[in-house]
């Protein structure tokens, strides 16, 4: 992942005509960086970066969005993922409206 890259960017958006601020960053920095140490978990190789470059993004996306859907079943996301979540639902929702900004 392009940490410093966006970081930057997201220091440069506005949202609802106000600068995220340093915790918000930081939370979707963070985010990210767990997804990223979850990747070979989730059947991917390499960082973000390589998931984008090999076209796989999308299916990235599904993937987590996968855990979400399977809840009532009982399916867990890997532990690094989302470590201490009882419940992980709104976690991995965040994951995925980081990723999401990542991927602009």
């Amino acid at each position: 992942m392009r940490e410093a890259e966006f970081k930057a960017w997201l220091e440069a958006r506005r949202w609802n005509g106000k600068s995220l601020t340093a915790k918000a960053i930081y939370g979707r920095v963070r985010r990210l960086v767990r997804l990223e140490r979850s990747l070979e978990a989730l059947g991917y190789q390499g960082d973000l970066d390589a998931v984008r470059a090999s076209g796989r993004m999308a299916e990235l996306f599904q993937a987590v969005r996968s855990f979400i859907d399977t809840r009532s079943e009982g399916i867990r996301p890997p532990l690094q993922l989302v470590p201490q979540a009882a419940d992980p639902s709104g976690q991995l929702r965040n994951i995925l409206a980081a990723l999401r900004q990542y991927e602009q």
